[in-house]
């Protein structure tokens, strides 16, 4: 039986935690969950709740560039040395320091390494330095996790010879909801941390010009925090339209926000692959999403989901405004439709069993 350290930072213990379980029954893991300094969300209940296995967890004492965050990653690198594992999987950015010092004491041949974009989204948070990092990360690893095909392919272009893993994120699931009915208008729901190249923006200005063209009432939810919300409350012209949500969401209120709503819309500009996307295919909410590559790789328009022009908000309007008027004709289709995909292609044991397949292959 392979053994193996699996680390994981608490950003993706959701995308790790139905996996690892499963990994766990073929291979020997020990599995090392790091917690930020602001960690507040508690995720040894989570984890408890959701799965027999108990992770050592390490608590990083500073934040961000901290120099002293290095002598505490030289402490963690150096104990997993010491166990002479024959695989290390890495699902943790830990910028500036921890790449680095994962290649200068793990070395290159057993590590795995996570990356959830290859390509860095533009108007993301230190878009600059994040895509240096992440270069940095594609220059020092041969073994190379990517959870797309999108992303795979871009990956091979850009660089060349890796050992690549291609693996989707599994859903996201929260929990059942208590909700019993959706609303009774049409919801469309924008969920998650709100950032510039997610484009709420067009979501708010699509949803006023497809209202203005038909006058029939329907719901927008907007939940997650931000950092600049005045520069998008100050596009709702007609407040009745928009329900809004404008602080970090609890997992235990994500369920209703979903089961409540109709259709989930994601306008980004830029995109590596979407959790949120991942969501709303375990609650069953057919996605409106731009044409990027990523959503691409899921969404077959007008079968199990619909795409429209990234960065048009006339392309958008038109989409709200089609759905609405065919909503009762096209929606039981759009669920079942999605249904029978994630069926095929979100199997987590068939997801687990490509971790496997490559770990065997590496040693």
């Amino acid at each position: 039986m392979k053994k193996i350290v699996w680390i994981t930072a608490d950003s993706f213990i959701d995308v790790d935690l139905p996996i690892v379980e499963v990994v766990s029954k073929d291979c020997n893991i020990t599995w090392i969950v790091i917690l930020g300094k602001l960690t507040v969300v508690d995720y040894y209940e989570l984890i408890e709740r959701q799965t027999k296995l108990r992770p050592t967890y390490f608590k990083l004492k500073y934040r961000g560039r901290d120099i002293r965050l290095a002598f505490q990653y030289f402490k963690l690198l150096n104990n997993i040395r010491k166990q002479n594992p024959d695989i290390v999987y890495v699902d943790c950015v830990g910028a500036p320091y921890f790449v680095p010092m994962l290649r200068l004491f793990l070395g290159n041949s057993k590590v795995v390494f996570a990356v959830h974009n290859v390509k860095t989204p533009k108007g993301a948070h230190n878009y600059y330095f994040m895509r240096s990092y992440v270069n940095l990360a594609m220059i020092l690893f041969r073994n190379v996790h990517v959870f797309s095909r999108s992303q795979f392919n871009y990956l091979k272009n850009r660089w060349g010879k890796k050992n690549v893993l291609e693996a989707p994120l599994a859903l996201k699931d929260f929990g059942a909801s208590k909700v019993k009915d959706k609303n009774k208008l049409i919801t469309f729901l924008n969920f998650g941390i709100i950032r510039d190249y997610k484009r709420v923006d067009i979501l708010i200005e699509a949803a006023e010009l497809a209202y203005e063209r038909t006058r029939t009432p329907f719901l927008v939810i907007i939940a997650g925090s931000c950092n600049n919300w005045s520069k998008y409350q100050n596009l709702i012209k007609n407040k009745f339209l928009f329900e809004t949500r404008i602080e970090p969401i609890p997992n235990s209120d994500i369920p209703d926000l979903f089961a409540k709503s109709h259709y989930f819309v994601l306008p980004y500009q830029d995109i590596a692959q979407s959790g949120a996307l991942t969501v709303a295919l375990n609650y069953n909410l057919p996605v409106l999403a731009s044409d990027l590559p990523a959503f691409l790789d899921v969404i077959e328009n007008g079968v199990n989901g619909y795409i429209f022009e990234a960065g048009s908000v006339f392309a958008l309007a038109d989409l709200i405004e089609e759905i609405i008027l065919n909503h009762e004709n096209t929606y039981q289709v759009l669920l079942t439709n999605q249904q029978e995909y994630v069926a095929t292609n979100y199997n987590v044991e068939q997801i687990a069993r490509k971790y496997i397949d490559c770990f065997k292959s590496l040693v």
